[in-house]
Protein backbone atom coordinates (compact mmCIF):
# COMPACT_ATOMS: atom_id res chain seq x y z
CA UNK A 1 0.00 0.00 0.00
CA UNK A 2 1.29 3.34 -0.67
CA UNK A 3 2.27 6.13 1.78
CA UNK A 4 -1.16 7.65 1.86
CA UNK A 5 -3.27 5.07 2.36
CA UNK A 6 -5.35 3.87 4.85
CA UNK A 7 -4.86 0.41 6.95
CA UNK A 8 -8.09 -1.32 5.88
CA UNK A 9 -10.71 -1.42 8.95
CA UNK A 10 -11.34 -5.06 8.30
CA UNK A 11 -8.97 -7.74 7.91
CA UNK A 12 -11.61 -10.41 7.04
CA UNK A 13 -14.41 -9.79 4.59
CA UNK A 14 -17.61 -11.90 3.65
CA UNK A 15 -19.01 -11.10 0.41
CA UNK A 16 -22.25 -12.37 -0.62
CA UNK A 17 -23.20 -12.02 -4.59
CA UNK A 18 -26.59 -12.97 -5.92
CA UNK A 19 -26.82 -15.29 -9.01
CA UNK A 20 -29.21 -12.51 -10.16
CA UNK A 21 -25.82 -9.64 -10.20
CA UNK A 22 -24.15 -12.42 -12.54
CA UNK A 23 -26.98 -12.30 -14.85
CA UNK A 24 -25.54 -9.67 -16.34
CA UNK A 25 -28.08 -7.42 -18.36
CA UNK A 26 -29.74 -10.83 -19.79
CA UNK A 27 -31.01 -11.39 -16.15
CA UNK A 28 -30.38 -15.14 -16.40
CA UNK A 29 -26.80 -17.32 -17.01
CA UNK A 30 -23.73 -16.06 -16.08
CA UNK A 31 -22.26 -13.31 -18.15
CA UNK A 32 -18.72 -13.63 -18.71
CA UNK A 33 -17.57 -10.06 -19.00
CA UNK A 34 -19.80 -9.64 -15.11
CA UNK A 35 -17.81 -12.16 -14.20
CA UNK A 36 -14.54 -10.55 -14.99
CA UNK A 37 -15.06 -7.31 -13.58
CA UNK A 38 -15.72 -8.86 -10.67
CA UNK A 39 -12.91 -11.23 -10.48
CA UNK A 40 -10.79 -8.02 -10.93
CA UNK A 41 -12.39 -6.27 -7.74
CA UNK A 42 -11.77 -9.12 -5.83
CA UNK A 43 -8.34 -9.37 -7.09
CA UNK A 44 -7.72 -5.89 -5.83
CA UNK A 45 -9.35 -6.21 -2.29
CA UNK A 46 -7.35 -8.79 -1.78
CA UNK A 47 -4.01 -7.69 -3.20
CA UNK A 48 -4.90 -5.39 -0.11
CA UNK A 49 -4.13 -7.75 2.15
CA UNK A 50 -7.32 -8.20 2.93
CA UNK A 51 -8.87 -12.30 3.46
CA UNK A 52 -12.45 -12.34 1.20
CA UNK A 53 -14.59 -15.28 1.44
CA UNK A 54 -17.29 -15.55 -1.45
CA UNK A 55 -20.24 -16.89 -1.66
CA UNK A 56 -22.40 -16.97 -4.38
CA UNK A 57 -26.31 -17.65 -4.76
CA UNK A 58 -27.52 -19.72 -7.65
CA UNK A 59 -31.30 -19.42 -7.31
CA UNK A 60 -31.64 -18.08 -10.43
CA UNK A 61 -29.89 -20.50 -12.31
CA UNK A 62 -31.70 -23.21 -10.67
CA UNK A 63 -34.99 -21.64 -11.17
CA UNK A 64 -34.81 -20.69 -14.88
CA UNK A 65 -33.55 -23.88 -15.18
CA UNK A 66 -36.70 -25.27 -13.65
CA UNK A 67 -39.16 -23.11 -15.20
CA UNK A 68 -37.58 -23.69 -19.20
CA UNK A 69 -38.18 -27.65 -18.38
CA UNK A 70 -41.65 -26.09 -17.16
CA UNK A 71 -42.25 -23.92 -20.82
CA UNK A 72 -42.16 -21.28 -18.96
CA UNK A 73 -40.90 -17.86 -20.51
CA UNK A 74 -39.16 -14.95 -18.87
CA UNK A 75 -38.51 -14.08 -15.52
CA UNK A 76 -42.10 -14.37 -13.47
CA UNK A 77 -40.61 -17.09 -11.36
CA UNK A 78 -38.50 -14.41 -9.78
CA UNK A 79 -41.22 -12.07 -8.12
CA UNK A 80 -42.36 -15.13 -5.78
CA UNK A 81 -40.44 -14.76 -2.61
CA UNK A 82 -38.05 -17.02 -2.13
CA UNK A 83 -35.67 -17.30 1.30
CA UNK A 84 -32.68 -15.13 1.56
CA UNK A 85 -34.02 -12.58 -1.18
CA UNK A 86 -33.87 -8.56 0.18
CA UNK A 87 -37.01 -8.06 1.10
CA UNK A 88 -38.56 -11.74 2.34
CA UNK A 89 -37.91 -10.54 5.91
CA UNK A 90 -40.85 -7.91 5.05
CA UNK A 91 -43.21 -10.16 4.41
Amino acid sequence: MGDDAQEPKYRKVLLKLSGEALAGERGFGIEPSVVDRLTDEIRSISEMGISLGVVIGGGNIVRGAIASRQGHVGHHHQRDGHPGSPGDQER
